[in-house]
C-alpha cells in the first residue's frame, strides 16, 4: 500500500514538473531572443556572435534596426570555453545565410524594408532580428531615444 502511494505521488510530481517546463519554453525563447526586452538597436550595423559561460550562445544585440540598403556585419568572436577552442556558428535567414564560421566577419546587405529573422542552425534558441525600415523612420526612432 505504501509503495502504491509513493509511486502515485512521484508520478504526480513528475507530471507537474513537465507541465511547468512546457509552459516556460515560450518565455525562455523570447528572453533568449532579446534578454533585457530592449528595443531594437537603431542604426546598429554590427552584431557580435558570441558564447560566454553565463548567457550561452547569442547574438548581441539580438535586435537591430537599419535603413534600407544597410549592410549588417556579424563578427564571430567565439573562443570556446576558457579560450581553448573555437565554437562554430552561422547566421541563417530565409533565402540568405552565412557558412559555418568560428572567426572573422560575415556581411549581408538588406535592400528591402521588412523584418528579417535569423537563427544559428547549430544552437537551439540562438536567434535574432534585423528590422529594415525606410531611412526617415529609422531617424525618427533614433531621435525619440
Amino acid at each position: 500500500m505504501k509503495a502504491r502511494w509513493l509511486y502515485g505521488g512521484l508520478s504526480a510530481a513528475v507530471l507537474i514538473v513537465l507541465v511547468v517546463a512546457a509552459l516556460a519554453i515560450p518565455a525562455t525563447r523570447r528572453y533568449l531572443a532579446n534578454p533585457a526586452g530592449q528595443p531594437a538597436a537603431v542604426g546598429a550595423t554590427d552584431v557580435a556572435v558570441v558564447y560566454d559561460g553565463f548567457q550561452g550562445h547569442r547574438y548581441a544585440p539580438s535586435v537591430v534596426q537599419v535603413p534600407v540598403g544597410a549592410t549588417v556585419t556579424w563578427a564571430f568572436l567565439d573562443r570556446g570555453a576558457d579560450g581553448q577552442e573555437a565554437v562554430e556558428h552561422n547566421v541563417i535567414g530565409t533565402g540568405w545565410g552565412s557558412p559555418v564560421l568560428t572567426s572573422g566577419n560575415w556581411q549581408h546587405t538588406f535592400s528591402n524594408p521588412g523584418t528579417y529573422q535569423y537563427v544559428c542552425s547549430l544552437h537551439a534558441g540562438m536567434n535574432g532580428v534585423v528590422e529594415v525600415v525606410a531611412d526617415a523612420t529609422a531617424q525618427q526612432k533614433e531621435q525619440a531615444l
